[in-house]
C-alpha cells in the first residue's frame, strides 16, 4: 500500500467469521490453485535481514506474515518475486501495512503498536502506541499524518498523529466505526475505512464527518484500495466460512461492476507500477499467494507464491523511492 502518493498509488484489511482479531478464520483445505506465472522462493532465513543487491531502483513489495511474525520483502521488477530480505525487529501480530511517500514502513499489530521503519531499516525508528487497543491498519496523507484504524476499546474510532510524533492530534469517532479495519486515501485525500461489521464509510479531506457509502454486493468487508488511474474502489468481503470476494466499484457508484477471480480471503491489498504499467496486489490469507490484475481486469495476470504464513496484507514501494 502506497499512502498519500497521488492517483493510482494507494492503500488498504482482514477476514473470518467472528475471528480472533487480525486473524481471518481458520486454515482449510481447497486454497485456489495458482492460474499462471507462479514463482517460488528460496528457503526461509531467520530474523531480521536485507540483501546487499537490494535495489532501491526497483519496485518492492512488503508482505505480512501473521502467524510468523515478520514482514517479507520482495523485489518485483518483473512481476515475479525475488526475496530481498525480511524484518522481525519488533513485529508482533502484524495486520494492515502501508509506505508513505517516502518509502516508509508503517506495520500495524493487533497488540496496540504501530511500528515505523525508515526506508530500507529493518529496525523502528518509530513506535506508535497512545490511544490505540487493536490497530489494525495505518495510513498516511500528503501531509505525512498517520491515521490509525483502532478497535476493540471502548470506542472504535480513526486515531490520527502529526509526521514524527507520538502523541494523538485529534481521534474521529462515529457510530458507523465497529471494527474499522481497512483504509485507503485516494488522490483527493478522501479516506475510505472498511468496517468488518458496518461496512465501507468515507471521510472527506480536511473533515471528520463520516458518510456511508452504502455499497451494495458484499459481505463483512475488510480490504480496501482505490486506483487512481481507473478511479475503482477495491473491496474484499467475507460472506461466511470459506466464502471470500473482491469487488471493484467505479467511483460514485455503490454499485460493483465486477467481481475478481482467483482469491480467497484477502486482505489488505496494494497498488504500484511496475514496467509502466499499474497492477492491483490481493494477498490470499490461506495460500500465501498474490494475485496480481491489472486494475480493468477480472482475471490476474500473475500469481506469487511467497514463503509468508497467514498473509495479512501487502504494501508496495515503487521504483526509485528509499
Amino acid at each position: 500500500m502506497l499512502a498519500g502518493c497521488g492517483a493510482g498509488v494507494l492503500l488498504a484489511g482482514c477476514s473470518g467469521l467472528q475471528p480472533p482479531i487480525g486473524v481471518p478464520g481458520a486454515m482449510y483445505a481447497g486454497s485456489p490453485a495458482a492460474h499462471t506465472d507462479v514463482r517460488r522462493v528460496g528457503r526461509p532465513q531467520q530474523g531480521s535481514w536485507m540483501s546487499r543487491d537490494a535495489n532501491p531502483n526497483h519496485p518492492w513489495l512488503y508482505v505480512a506474515s501473521y502467524s510468523s511474525n515478520k514482514i517479507d520483502i520482495y523485489d518485483v521488477q518483473k512481476l515475479a518475486l525475488r526475496k530481498i530480505g525480511q524484518i522481525t525487529d519488533a513485529i508482533d501480530q502484524p495486520a494492515g501495512i502501508s509506505v508513505d511517500g517516502r518509502g516508509s514502513l508503517y506495520v500495524s499489530e493487533q497488540v496496540g503498536k504501530v511500528e515505523i521503519y525508515a526506508a530500507g531499516s529493518t529496525s523502528p525508528t518509530l513506535t506508535l502506541s497512545q490511544g490505540l487497543t487493536y490497530a489494525n491498519d495505518a495510513v498516511t496523507d500528503s501531509a505525512g499524518n498517520v491515521y490509525v484504524a483502532n478497535s476493540g476499546g471502548s470506542v472504535a474510532d480513526i486515531v490520527v498523529y502529526p509526521p514524527g510524533q507520538t502523541v494523538p492530534s485529534q481521534t474521529v469517532t462515529s457510530s458507523l466505526f465497529s471494527r474499522p479495519y481497512g483504509e485507503a486515501f485516494d488522490a483527493s485525500g478522501d479516506l475510505y475505512v472498511a468496517d468488518w461489521y458496518l461496512g465501507v464509510c468515507m471521510i472527506a479531506a480536511g473533515s471528520q464527518q463520516v458518510v456511508s457509502l452504502g455499497l451494495k454486493g458484499g459481505g463483512q468487508p475488510a480490504g480496501i484500495a482505490f486506483d487512481g488511474t481507473t478511479a475503482s474502489l477495491f473491496v474484499n468481503y467475507y460472506y461466511g466460512p470459506g466464502k471470500y470476494a473482491t469487488l471493484a466499484y467505479a467511483a460514485g457508484s455503490g454499485n460493483p461492476i465486477r467481481s475478481l477471480h482467483g482469491t480467497e480471503g484477502a486482505n489488505e491489498m496494494a497498488v504500484g507500477m511496475i514496467a509502466h504499467s499499474y497492477y492491483l496486489f490481493v494477498p490470499d490469507f490461506f495460500s500465501s499467494k498474490i494475485y496480481v490484475y491489472k486494475p480493468n481486469a477480472s482475471k490476474p495476470s500473475a500469481v506469487m507464491l511467497t514463503d509468508a504464513k497467514s498473509v495479512n496484507g501487502v504494501a508496495f514501494k515503487p521504483a526509485g523511492v528509499l
